[in-house]
């Protein structure tokens, strides 16, 4: 498998920092902050992923989105997920995203049936999109804030 390179600039990422901390006072603020860039950056991962479903998967890919996670992660800050919303409503449990991608063992049978294994191609082949875009959006939230409460732009 292809690996992944991930490259932050220490710079911009600490404009971030005090930017955040500077026109966001209290955490649930910059939570929220956060979680709407997050969600905005996702969008090339959930393009790629309803791209990479297989055609006769159709409902599948329909119901692939953006959502933000329960629980903050353990530095206390959100987080999103792409992938299918609950299916309710679907009558073949193959449909099912969890056993597409990782497989299933049908019947508890000895014959398995490997899973697709999208997810590590939609990160390799669009993390690299998802993650440039998201300093532009993170920067855009501050200073759409900066505006409005000082009337200049951070940068």
């Amino acid at each position: 498998m292809d690996k992944l390179k991930l490259d932050i600039d220490k710079k911009s990422m600490l404009t971030i920092k005090k930017g955040l901390d500077k026109l966001y006072p209290r955490s649930r603020q910059v939570n929220r902050a956060l979680a709407q860039s997050l969600k905005q950056s996702a969008k090339p991962l959930k393009a790629k992923l309803e791209q990479l479903v297989p055609k006769d998967k159709g409902l599948l890919a329909k119901k692939i989105g953006i959502f933000p996670s329960k629980r903050n992660t353990k530095a206390g800050r959100p987080s999103v997920y792409v992938g299918p919303k609950v299916i309710d409503d679907i009558k073949n449990p193959a449909e099912y995203f969890y056993i597409l991608e990782y497989g299933f063992n049908p019947g508890g049978g000895d014959v398995t049936v490997n899973g697709l294994g999208l997810l590590p191609k939609v990160a390799i082949q669009a993390g690299s999109q998802a993650l440039a875009l998201l300093e532009g959006e993170i920067y855009k939230t501050l200073n759409k804030r900066s505006m409005k409460l000082f009337g200049k732009k951070l940068k």
